[in-house]
C-alpha cells in the first residue's frame, strides 16, 4: 500500500510541476524547486505526510461526532 501511494504522489507531483494549480501541493512543489533544498524523495515524504495528516484528522473528527451523537 506505502508503494502504491508514492507512486501517486510521485505522478501527481510531476503533474502539478507541469501544470500548477491554486493548491497545497502545487505550492509544495513550486517551493522546492525554488530553494532547491528538497530533494525528490523529501519532496514526496512531505506531500505523503500532508496527505495523511489530513485523513487522519478527518477520520478522528468523524469518530468523535458519531461518539458525540451516541
Amino acid at each position: 500500500l506505502a508503494d502504491a501511494q508514492v507512486d501517486y504522489l510521485r505522478v501527481l507531483l510531476e503533474a502539478k510541476r507541469r501544470q500548477p494549480a491554486d493548491d497545497v501541493y502545487s505550492g509544495l512543489v513550486q517551493a522546492a524547486d525554488e530553494s532547491g533544498q528538497l530533494s525528490e524523495a523529501e519532496l514526496v515524504s512531505m506531500a505523503h505526510l500532508l496527505m495523511m495528516s489530513g485523513f487522519e484528522t478527518t477520520m478522528n473528527m468523524i469518530g468523535n461526532a458519531l461518539v458525540t451523537l451516541l
